[in-house]
């Protein structure tokens, strides 16, 4: 693909085939204070970012749940919830700096070259009064089955 080359070439790569894993995660969050894979504000698929747009005024609970979608085998064994738990969402894992370092890559990731980018699309006010009201700590309640 020319267009990806020529975008490579521009940030200093040959072409896919010539970055290594390291090279292009270093270049794609240049400029971050920390690991973007430890920041449970950019934990997500990047459509989800964009939810907070579709609930109405006023929402102030969401209920949320995931399943499997089926598969080869008929019984699943469920493990590793704890594990994330403990790793992302014990104790303040929401701060200002995470909070400018996931805004300033969802404007990348979200920005038009005709349009720019919409500043609703990443929900700031939301993760600030997380960080004010709650001290960085998510007001989540999680239920599971046992694992």
């Amino acid at each position: 693909d020319q267009q990806l080359d020529t975008l490579l070439s521009l940030a200093g790569f040959g072409n896919c085939t010539d970055i290594p894993y390291e090279a292009f995660i270093s270049w794609l969050f240049a400029g971050m204070d920390a690991d973007p894979f430890n920041n449970i504000v950019m934990l997500t698929d990047s459509y989800k970012v964009t939810h907070h747009l579709q609930y109405p005024p006023g929402t102030e609970k969401i209920y949320s749940y995931f399943e499997c979608r089926g598969g080869q085998f008929p019984e699943v064994c469920f493990f590793g919830l704890q594990y994330f738990l403990k790793k992302y969402l014990v104790g303040p894992v929401v701060t200002m700096d995470k909070i400018a370092d996931a805004e300033a890559y969802f404007k990348q990731h979200f920005f038009h070259p005709v349009w720019g980018y919409n500043e609703r699309l990443f929900n700031r006010p939301a993760w600030e009064y997380i960080v004010k009201e709650h001290s960085g700590h998510l007001p989540v309640v999680i239920k599971s089955v046992p694992e």
